[in-house]
């Protein structure tokens, strides 16, 4: 007997601009199912993400009202939504920092992408006033370790970008987090490597 193919889900919206503004509504996530974890994560989507990072994946998307048993990727801009990002914002959010009062996501500065000569788009924003913390979220593909090679150019650019938008002042510090150097903790864990990086952006 053959079984009735179910209707595939449909696509959710991409958010319009180069600001991240979650339009999803608290209540549209179920709560957890078989196919979910504890978090009421998709298990499809999260099955080889670590615990402390679902953990902290699943706070960050609350905190931005998306539904938990979807693909986030939708709702953000292009390249942003990544694992290693939510992971910071839900340790964030666990620390008492909470969006969008006290920090900002993929905030443009210096004219942001836009402007060719010297404008960046920062991953978070901290408002510890009065100091404004710069959060850089590291990933393979800005390392070392990076598919494609080349990253050293990359790697020297990135360096001269952040000494402009703390020279320019723009943010009165910037630190880099999910290093290569401690293998991306904040896509991999362990929860101690996870909490350093936590730790270091607090006490910037």
């Amino acid at each position: 007997m053959s079984v009735a193919r179910l209707p595939s889900r449909p696509k959710l919206p991409a958010l319009p601009g180069s600001t991240f503004r979650p339009q999803a509504k608290r209540g549209d996530a179920p709560s957890h199912t078989p196919d979910t974890d504890e978090f009421g994560l998709s298990w499809a989507i999260y099955e080889r993400v670590p615990r402390p990072v679902r953990q902290r994946v699943a706070v960050a998307l609350e905190a931005f009202n998306i539904p938990k048993n979807v693909d986030p990727k939708p709702y953000f801009p292009a390249g942003s939504g990544t694992i290693p990002e939510l992971c910071m914002i839900g340790l964030l959010e666990e620390a008492g920092y909470h969006y969008p009062d006290d920090f900002a996501y993929q905030e443009p500065v210096l004219g942001g992408r836009e402007n060719l000569f010297g404008g960046a788009v920062v991953d978070i924003v901290l408002h510890r006033r009065p100091r404004e913390v710069g959060i850089f979220v590291e990933s393979i593909w800005h390392s070392s370790h990076a598919p494609h090679g080349g990253s050293g150019a990359k790697q020297q650019e990135d360096e001269r970008r952040n000494v402009r938008l703390v020279t320019q002042g723009s943010l009165d510090v910037l630190v880099r987090v999910n290093l290569a150097s401690q293998l991306f903790p904040l896509e991999h864990g362990p929860e101690i490597l996870m909490l350093q990086d936590l730790r270091r952006v607090l006490a910037a």
